[in-house]
């Protein structure tokens, strides 16, 4: 596997194991960030990745909820 592809897997796992964790705190979750969460995670499955904006909103939901 050349390091492009290896970079897009490690990308694709980190998400969903942010997604996975904000999901397992979602009664921390606003409306709105539960929606996001959900429908970046069918997203990923799909496509197998996000935007960048996407990615950053993730992180930020991630951090501010699951600390």
């Amino acid at each position: 596997m050349n390091r492009m592809n290896t970079d897009k897997v490690e990308q694709y796992q980190l998400h969903m194991s942010w997604i996975d964790k904000c999901m397992e705190k979602r009664h921390k979750l606003s409306d709105w960030e539960r929606k996001f969460v959900i429908d970046i995670r069918l997203q990923l499955r799909q496509k197998g990745s996000l935007s960048d904006k996407q990615a950053e909103v993730l992180e930020r939901i991630y951090a501010d909820k699951t600390s």
